[in-house]
């Protein structure tokens, strides 16, 4: 695998000769996400959809969203990811950010595959990590200016994974500031607790709480880097008390909160 970080900006290229599950995260955080697939069996998750993957298929994931590949098989796996937050672009490019939709598929002989050679090029070419962040950078604008003036709307064959836990997911979204668990999602939307918990496992493989607390540490972590103190942050994401967020926040983002602006 060879692979690129600086400070938020990750990318790698990936490749799996005999893939397991295990090695799959299923995850969410604060960048954007560009997953394009090469190679291999899978579906994957972005939200409450699914996306069977083709060759050629690019992916962009918005922050705070979960998502995760679903093996259908142990087939070669190969796939290039890059992750970047939106301070990495120029200001010019923010608003067709906004406008790009999930799925597309990219011709093989296009631009956008032809940098995403050129970026595993980079990788390879430059020794000094300043070079290699220069070109990867510039390639990511490239991409992102292809498809903003290249790429063709695309449906990729998504299906939802259930109608009623897709509204949860946009329920939990709107309301990480209010207290929430299985018992207040039932009664929200009329399903037994039963129900909420097999349908997270089921469809999305994680548990509502562990969902629920991933999103809450997440935006506890946007709330912190815009200024906000820990402790406040804590409190506003609904946690009980200080020393659970502390722990479940350096758990799942491998750091401490901190506060002052990054």
């Amino acid at each position: 695998m060879a692979e690129f970080r600086k400070d938020k900006f990750y990318f790698a290229n990936k490749q799996s000769r005999n893939p397991v599950k295990e090695d799959f995260r299923r995850h969410l955080h604060n960048e954007y996400e560009l997953y394009y697939f090469l190679e291999g069996n899978s579906d994957y998750l972005v939200g409450d959809s699914v996306y069977r993957l083709r060759k050629n298929d690019l992916l962009l994931i918005r922050p705070s969203v979960y998502h995760f590949a679903k093996l259908n098989s142990d087939a070669p796996y190969h796939r290039i990811v890059i992750n970047f937050p939106k301070e990495e672009l120029p200001d010019p490019l923010l608003p067709a950010l906004d406008e790009m939709q999930t799925y597309y598929n990219v011709p093989a002989e296009s631009a956008i595959a032809r940098a995403y050679k050129n970026a595993v090029c980079a990788i390879e070419q430059y020794s000094s990590e300043e070079d290699r962040y220069i070109a990867l950078q510039g390639i990511l604008h490239f991409i992102l200016l292809a498809l903003k003036y290249e790429a063709q709307p695309q449906s990729g064959g998504a299906t939802v994974v259930h109608p009623l836990l897709g509204e949860i997911l946009r329920y939990v979204d709107e309301n990480l500031e209010k207290p929430l668990d299985i018992s207040s999602l039932a009664k929200t939307f009329f399903v037994s607790e039963s129900w909420i918990t097999h349908a997270f496992r089921n469809h999305l493989q994680i548990s509502a709480m562990q969902y629920i607390n991933r999103k809450r540490i997440l935006y506890a972590q946007q709330l912190i880097a815009g200024g906000t103190p820990p402790t406040e942050a804590a409190a506003k994401c609904a946690f009980e008390n200080y020393s659970t967020f502390y722990r479940q926040y350096k758990k799942y983002l491998n750091t401490p909160p901190k506060g002052g602006k990054n």
